[in-house]
């Protein structure tokens, strides 16, 4: 039995590896592309992000607000929109579709 747990174990270990990133994880490395200006490469993150997880909603909101910095404000309102389809209680989130919408007047 203890042979099996020892021939087992690295299989598990490498198969998590393989996976790659989790979706949180895509996030938080965002953050470095923030620092170093790199708003494309944060873009795939995100979108990388809601890839592996399409229930983050803080992967939305960041995704949508980059959007509207970068002026493609339809595909931020789209963003705006699917948090507030996740959780409508994100009240600071009504704010930033509505500027969004008035940039696109």
């Amino acid at each position: 039995m203890r042979k099996i747990k020892y021939l087992i174990m690295p299989i598990i270990v490498l198969s998590f590896l393989a996976c790659g990133k989790n979706a949180t994880e895509y996030f938080d490395s965002g953050f470095q592309k923030q620092r170093l200006g790199d708003n494309k490469g944060l873009l795939k993150t995100y979108t990388k992000a809601i890839e592996k997880n399409p229930q983050y909603l803080e992967a939305y909101h960041f995704r949508g607000l980059l959007k509207a910095l970068l002026g493609d404000h339809n595909s931020a309102i789209q963003d705006y929109d699917k948090v507030i389809e996740l959780n409508p209680n994100v009240t600071n989130i009504y704010f930033s579709r509505g500027h969004a919408k008035a940039n696109t007047w």
